[in-house]
């Protein structure tokens, strides 16, 4: 996924708007009164959670894998501290306070390999989290049933790994959204345009077909659906 997201740091946040909700949504539990201390973001892209927690009482360092989206990001947000970072081999601060991550954390080939690495580099941060979780783009996997190109784990799954991972957590909520486009192929240039295509696993043919499936299925007077299920979570050390 990291070339995909690379490419489209420009197209990015015209076309994340589900990224942008699960942002809003997160900063609203972290409470002005608590932003503060050493901070860093995680896959914090072009700055969509960034630019809704700032301003922070402390260091807030926010990092993404790609230099494009880091340079989109530190244009847009010049008061956060930008750094190219690979969140599976982070360099943290010991007293760092808060570790933060919206809509990235899914893309990850072990994120419970990640999630330890995190607690035992900041063992007194607190997590603030958000991921899609299974039934996300139910639909598109309805059509392609055997090759459908992105992996989703269960809410009680991300649960499960954070507290084996050494957190506590103070709150979590599941919430669902359906987005509508005007096409399935509308719905498909979307996710290619903020880089979520995965890994390719059908045939051009096989695809068009898939589509022109989805259109007929599930197609309402309101646009052509998208399911989009999102999980944040609040830990403590």
């Amino acid at each position: 996924m990291t070339h995909s997201f690379h490419q489209r740091a420009h197209t990015y946040e015209a076309h994340a708007h589900i990224q942008a909700k699960a942002a809003i949504s997160l900063a609203e539990w972290i409470s002005p009164s608590k932003r503060n201390g050493t901070t860093i973001e995680f896959g914090a892209g072009t700055g969509l959670l960034t630019r809704q927690l700032l301003p922070w009482d402390g260091p807030y360092l926010a990092t993404d894998l790609s230099p494009a989206m880091i340079a989109t990001g530190r244009a847009s947000t010049p008061q956060a501290h930008w750094r190219v970072m690979d969140a599976r081999t982070p360099s943290i601060p010991f007293d760092t306070r808060w570790l933060l991550s919206s809509s990235m954390l899914q893309w990850m080939d072990d994120p419970l390999a990640t999630l330890k690495t995190w607690k035992a580099s900041a063992p007194a941060a607190r997590l603030a989290l958000s991921v899609f979780t299974r039934c996300t783009l139910q639909e598109l996997e309805t059509v392609l049933p055997d090759c459908f190109p992105l992996t989703w784990h269960d809410s009680d799954t991300w649960r499960s790994w954070i507290r084996q991972s050494g957190w506590r957590i103070i709150k979590s909520q599941t919430t669902q959204t359906t987005e509508f486009h005007p096409c399935a192929i509308s719905l498909l240039h979307t996710l290619r345009a903020f880089g979520a295509t995965g890994a390719p696993r059908v045939s051009p043919a096989r695809l068009r077909a898939a589509l022109q499936s989805y259109d007929r299925i599930f197609s309402t007077p309101q646009g052509t659906p998208a399911t989009w299920q999102t999980l944040k979570i609040l830990a403590a050390p």
